[in-house]
């Protein structure tokens, strides 16, 4: 990162997917060069941008060989009248990829304002939350809020309330959640059973994005 210092402005704001793993120089050199870094649970699939990332990025694999600065650079500039700009990892970036910590990265410190969580329960899988329309809407409502979407996990998430989140209850098992809505004050999050989060998305939603 420090051939970025002092660069464009281009470069101050970070937003990458979720990520997990240990922390790295690259990691901590990044938060020293930009003004906001942000990781996006579900990211692709809440922020175009993101999704556009990794649709390229497959579509280059298959593509171009070598993968190459050069190669890629051309690739790309000769489909957009869009400015392109491909940047190669030097040498001695690698050793900084490396992580040099055991602490595991804190992306939770990293999520934009407000998160919408959903709780599963027992009533609805992962795999078939991901096909609803609560899913879907509550992504837009997301990207529209430029906030993030995530599945519930109190343990972590209940200290991260900051009075704009969301917690959807699929399972319509309020109850167990009511006390961050109606006993926090900045710290709250609003609860919704699996009616009222459709209605409320809905109704909060830009028409247009709703089909």
């Amino acid at each position: 990162m420090e051939r970025y210092r002092g660069s464009d402005p281009k470069y101050e704001h970070v937003m990458t997917d979720d990520f997990s793993g240990c922390v790295s120089k690259a990691y901590e050199e990044l938060g020293e060069y930009v003004e906001s870094f942000e990781a996006v649970p579900y990211g692709d699939i809440t922020y175009p941008a993101l999704s556009m990332a990794d649709l390229v990025t497959g579509l280059l694999k298959q593509e171009v060989y070598p993968l190459r600065r050069e190669e890629i650079q051309e690739y790309i500039q000769d489909d957009t009248s869009a400015y392109v700009e491909t940047e190669s990892v030097h040498n001695d970036d690698l050793d900084k990829i490396k992580p040099h910590r055991t602490d595991n990265v804190r992306t939770d410190l990293l999520r934009p304002d407000p998160t919408i969580h959903i709780h599963c329960g027992e009533s609805v899988s992962k795999k078939r939350l991901y096909t609803l329309d609560v899913f879907r809407y509550a992504s837009m409502y997301a990207q529209q809020q430029k906030g993030c979407i995530k599945l519930f996990d109190e343990s972590n998430d209940s200290h991260h309330f900051n009075g704009d989140d969301i917690i959807i209850c699929s399972d319509n098992d309020v109850s167990q959640f009511l006390d961050y809505q109606e006993l926090n004050d900045k710290h709250s999050a609003k609860v919704l059973n699996r009616e009222d989060a459709i209605d409320y998305l809905i109704d909060n939603l830009s028409p247009e994005l709703v089909l």
